[in-house]
C-alpha cells in the first residue's frame, strides 16, 4: 500500500479510530493534572467553533476520571478583542476558549485571559514547538496553550513544470526565470505563479502573504518593542517592490487564480496552506501536484513562512480557573486528541511527540513541518485587524501606481503608529 493511500484511509477513517483514545491514551494523558478531590460539583464550559471530535472524546475521558466535573462544549465563534471583553465583563464568558493566536496575548495583557503559569504551565511547555509558545507569551507570562498549527509553503503543478523543462525554484530569481518557459512551453494564458496582491479584498490574506516577502527580505512588521511600525524599513520597501516586480514582469496572474490553479489551469505555482493537502494530494485531485519550501528571496535570510496557530485559554472571569486549566493541559498535551483533530482538518500539531506519529511522516507532511519549524509569527496588539487593513491597503496603492511602494508604506505606517501609541501596546515575544 503506498503511502498516500494509506494516508487517505487513515484520513477517512479518523472519525473511527476517535473512540479508541478512550482506552488508548497513555496514564500520562490521562492523568495529567491533579484535579479537585473535593467532590464538590464543578461545571465548565467551553467555546470552540471547530468541527472538532476529538475534543468531544477529550471530554468524555477526563469527566471518566472526574466524576464531579461536567464539560459543556459550546459552539461559538472564536474569542477575539471584539467579543470576549464585553462577555468577561458582563459575566457571561465561558471557563475556556478557543482563539487565533493574534488574540491571545493582547486579551491575556488587557485581563480578560489568566497567566497560566500560575497553574504549572511552564512545566509542559517544553512539549510545545518553541514558536508556538512563543507566540502566546509575554513577560514571562502564558495566556493560552497551543494545539492545532499551520503554514504556508510553494504549491507547484509539476506537469507544468515538466513541460516547461524548468525545476521548483529554490529562490526568487528562479521563480521569475520560470515564467518564459512556462509561457511559451505550456500557454501564454499561463503564469508562473498566482497572488493576492493584484485585486482587492481578503486584506487578512493579502497582508499575509506579504508578510513573507517580508520576512524573507530581513524586515519586521513592528518594532522590537510593538510601539510602532517597522514593515516601511528599507527591506519592506523591497519586499513591496518585488511584489511590484512580479506584475510588471507578468509573472503572476492579472487576478488571484486559486480555484484555477486547483484545477490545474492557469498558474504553476501557488503560495497556500496546510489545509490544502487533501486537495493536492487526495484522490480526486485535478494535476500532479508538489509540495515545498518557499523560495528564498534575499541571500543569507531564511523563506520565512507564517505562523497559524489555534490556541485555548482560561477566561479572567471563570470561576474554576484551576480546574479549567487542568482540563486544558489534559487536552492539549495529549498527543492522541492532538493528532486526530490534525488528521480529520489537515493541521500541524503543535506538540513535538505528535509531530512524530507514522501518519506525519510523508513527503508532503515533512515539507510543512520542515516550514513549520522556522514560520514567524504576527505581533498580537490591540486592534491586528485594522493594522491588516491598513498594509492591504498601502499594496493595493502601490500595485495600481497611486502611489510608490515607499510612499504607500510610510503612509500606512503613520496610521499604524497612531493605533498602536493611542492604544496599550503588548508584545508575543517569549
Amino acid at each position: 500500500m503506498t503511502s498516500k493511500v494509506r494516508r487517505f484511509l487513515a484520513g477517512a477513517a479518523a472519525a473511527c479510530l476517535l473512540p479508541a483514545f478512550l482506552s488508548g491514551c497513555s496514564g500520562q494523558e490521562q492523568q495529567q493534572g491533579a484535579a479537585s478531590e473535593s467532590g464538590e460539583k464543578i461545571t465548565l464550559t467551553i467555546w470552540d467553533n471547530q468541527d472538532n471530535r476529538a475534543l468531544g472524546y477529550a471530554v468524555n475521558a477526563y469527566t471518566l476520571e472526574h466524576p464531579n466535573v461536567e464539560i459543556k462544549v459550546v459552539n461559538h465563534a472564536k474569542a477575539t478583542m471584539e467579543n470576549l471583553p464585553d462577555e468577561v465583563d458582563a459575566g457571561t464568558a465561558p471557563d475556556i476558549v478557543g482563539m487565533d493566536q493574534v488574540y491571545a496575548v493582547s486579551l491575556g495583557n488587557a485581563g480578560y485571559l489568566a497567566d497560566l503559569t500560575e497553574y504549572g504551565a511552564q512545566n509542559i511547555t517544553d512539549r510545545f514547538l518553541s514558536s508556538c509558545i512563543d507566540s502566546l507569551s509575554y513577560s514571562d507570562k502564558l495566556y493560552a496553550l497551543p494545539f492545532d498549527a499551520n503554514t504556508i509553503t510553494l504549491l507547484y503543478n509539476q506537469d507544468m513544470l515538466d513541460k516547461a523543462g524548468v525545476a521548483v525554484p529554490q529562490t526568487f530569481d528562479e521563480l521569475m526565470a520560470a515564467d518564459e518557459a512556462i509561457k511559451s512551453k505550456v500557454g501564454s494564458n499561463t503564469y508562473a505563479f498566482t497572488a493576492p496582491f493584484y485585486q482587492t479584498g481578503n486584506d487578512n490574506w493579502k497582508s499575509f502573504n506579504f508578510c513573507f516577502f517580508l520576512w524573507g527580505m530581513g524586515g519586521e512588521l513592528l518594532s522590537d518593542d510593538l510601539t510602532e511600525a517597522a514593515f516601511n524599513s528599507d527591506s519592506g520597501v523591497e519586499a513591496l517592490e518585488k511584489i511590484l516586480e512580479l506584475k510588471e514582469k507578468s509573472i503572476v496572474s492579472a487576478t488571484y487564480q486559486e480555484g484555477d490553479f486547483l484545477n490545474g489551469r492557469s498558474a504553476a505555482m501557488m503560495y497556500n496552506g496546510t489545509w490544502q493537502l487533501k486537495t493536492i494530494t487526495g484522490l480526486d485531485k485535478k494535476a500532479n501536484f508538489g509540495m515545498a519550501l518557499l523560495p528564498q528571496l534575499k541571500e543569507g535570510v531564511k523563506a520565512y513562512s507564517g505562523l497559524g496557530l489555534n490556541c485555548y485559554g482560561v477566561t479572567s472571569s471563570s470561576k474554576a480557573k484551576e480546574q479549567a486549566y487542568d482540563f486544558l493541559q489534559f487536552y492539549c498535551s495529549g498527543a492522541n486528541y492532538q493528532t486526530a483533530y490534525c488528521q480529520q482538518n489537515n493541521m500541524l500539531p503543535s506538540l513535538k511527540e505528535a509531530q512524530e506519529d507514522d501518519y506525519f511522516q510523508d513527503e508532503e507532511w515533512q515539507v510543512m513541518l520542515e516550514q513549520l519549524s522556522f514560520a514567524k509569527y504576527r505581533p498580537s496588539v490591540p486592534g491586528w485587524e485594522k493594522i491588516e487593513q491598513m498594509i492591504s491597503k498601502a499594496i493595493d496603492e502601490a500595485v495600481s501606481g497611486s502611489k510608490t511602494a515607499k510612499q504607500a508604506l510610510d503612509d500606512a505606517a503613520s496610521q499604524v503608529n497612531e493605533l498602536l501609541q493611542g492604544e496599550e501596546t503588548v508584545s508575543s515575544a517569549g
